[in-house]
């Protein structure tokens, strides 16, 4: 039988077992139950029996003798079944986020099609309680941030035999975030390198929970990854890694878990610099640059290394003047001779990192070898003019003769002989003209000084005479 239910059974004796009569009485094992009698007879009696717990317990009759102390008794067992009720269903606002900004919020209980009658439906809900007869409750409340947690709805039945429901809710009222804080205002690192910003919200500043999320203006130069987060105590950290140097903007939001449109933001600058120390270096070791031609261009050495160390370093290698060395963990050091030949050649320093960040980094060395020049040549060869008259005077050398320029100074073996005029003088790498003024009468011989335009001290004369007419 089912709980609350209640069913009828008879106790009965055959008429040729008992004379004159009998009297009937019955009993149950357990105390759950409401047993009385609805019926009797000379030789039967009919009772009833509602069950209050799920169970299963024995009913017995006993039937006496009316005149002597006989008598006969049987049982049943009875098992009790659970009939189940469904849990009433609550609805909050809708089944809308609840704000601070809210009105008053609709909450309501029902139970819909009971298999048992339903007496009434209450609401308790922050010292608030709403009683409705019926299957169906509905309380109307405003709420602030200190109303969050929970609420009950009780349904109880007409039937006093089956015990109330009772429904548990939770009432969240959401707010926050206003103040997102970021563990720096500025940060510095360098390329490749990784480092943690930590976002925090105050506890006090939201409800429920916080979602955070931090993206960079560059994405493909500066990587941004959530590490670790706690939602509930509103922290949150991210890992930041250098692709690129420059100047980025990170920017963060924390935002509320029921409503999104809810949000605070921040926002901090990263400044990535190169990592100049992870960069090849190659150089001449034992010779002044720019070299020049001869002793000074013999056994040259050149290195290629890395300032900063071999950590991380797949390879090195340098490829110069038909050389190509390999290294895993050293320098490269190799000794040539460098002649006019191995002008403008390249030599390359190439470092390989095992970081896909670093890469191959490359350092370049232009070889350059400065020579001549070793002849001048004047014009005109020869000069015959009249004093005060004036003079365009040459001078040059070949291009195959010097590296990178040649410089050109103009005199005259007496000094009071021809006036320069500087203002006409007009040059090129390999040539220069300038006009002469002859200021008294004479022979005289003018020079051109043709000199190395890095190493002055390399030069080389040309001169002509020049023959003055006048008093």
């Amino acid at each position: 039988m089912n709980i609350c239910s209640t069913e009828a059974f008879t106790c009965t004796v055959e008429s040729n077992n008992a004379s004159p009569g009998v009297v009937f009485n019955s009993s149950a094992s357990s105390v759950n139950t409401v047993l009385r009698q609805t019926g009797s007879a000379s030789l039967s009696a009919t009772y009833a029996v509602k069950a209050l717990k799920v169970e299963s317990y024995t009913l017995t009759c006993k039937a006496t003798n009316t005149l002597f102390d006989i008598y006969a008794s049987g049982s049943i067992s009875v098992t009790v079944l659970d009939v189940p009720l469904q849990d009433p269903v609550v609805i909050v606002n809708n089944n809308n986020p609840i704000t601070e900004a809210s009105k008053a919020v609709n909450i309501t209980c029902y139970v819909s099609e009971s298999v048992v009658a339903v007496k009434d439906v209450t609401i308790d809900c922050f010292g608030s309680s709403q009683t409705v007869s019926g299957s169906k409750a509905t309380m109307f409340k405003k709420f602030n941030r200190d109303n969050s947690g929970m609420c009950f709805c009780t349904v109880r039945y007409v039937d006093d035999c089956f015990l109330s429901k009772r429904k548990e809710f939770q009432v969240i009222v959401a707010y926050g975030p206003t103040r997102l804080q970021i563990s720096e205002s500025r940060l510095a690192l360098e390329i490749c390198a990784t480092e943690t910003i930590i976002c925090s919200v105050p506890t006090t500043d939201f409800n429920p929970e916080v979602d955070f999320s931090c993206t960079s203006d560059s994405p493909t130069s500066l990587n941004v990854e959530r590490s670790q987060i706690d939602p509930s105590h509103g922290t949150a950290t991210f890992s930041l890694t250098a692709q690129k140097s420059g100047d980025y903007t990170v920017t963060c939001r924390a935002t509320n878990s029921m409503v999104p449109k809810m949000y605070s933001e921040n926002s901090i600058v990263v400044s990535v610099e190169a990592l100049t120390s992870r960069h090849p270096v190659i150089s001449v070791t034992n010779k002044v640059l720019p070299l020049m031609e001869g002793a000074a261009s013999s056994n040259v050495k050149i290195s290629c290394t890395i300032p900063g160390g071999f950590q991380g370093v797949k390879s090195l290698t340098l490829n110069c003047l038909g050389l190509v060395i390999t290294e895993e963990s050293q320098p490269i050091l190799i000794e040539r001779n460098i002649t006019r030949a191995n002008n403008d050649m390249i030599c390359n320093c190439v470092v390989l990192y095992t970081s896909e960040c670093l890469g191959q980094r490359v350092a370049k060395l232009d070889l350059k070898v400065m020579f001549g020049p070793s002849q001048a040549f004047l014009y005109p060869r020869s000069i015959d003019m009249e004093k005060c008259d004036q003079v365009a005077i040459g001078c040059n050398v070949l291009r195959a003769d010097i590296y990178p320029g040649a410089m050109f100074y103009f005199t005259s073996v007496n000094t009071k002989a021809f006036q320069f005029n500087e203002n006409s003088k007009m040059t090129t790498n390999i040539s220069a003209s300038i006009n002469a003024t002859a200021l008294m009468a004479g022979s005289f011989a003018i020079k051109c000084l043709a000199s190395n335009s890095v190493f002055n001290s390399i030069y080389t004369e040309a001169s002509i005479l020049a023959t003055v007419r006048g008093n």
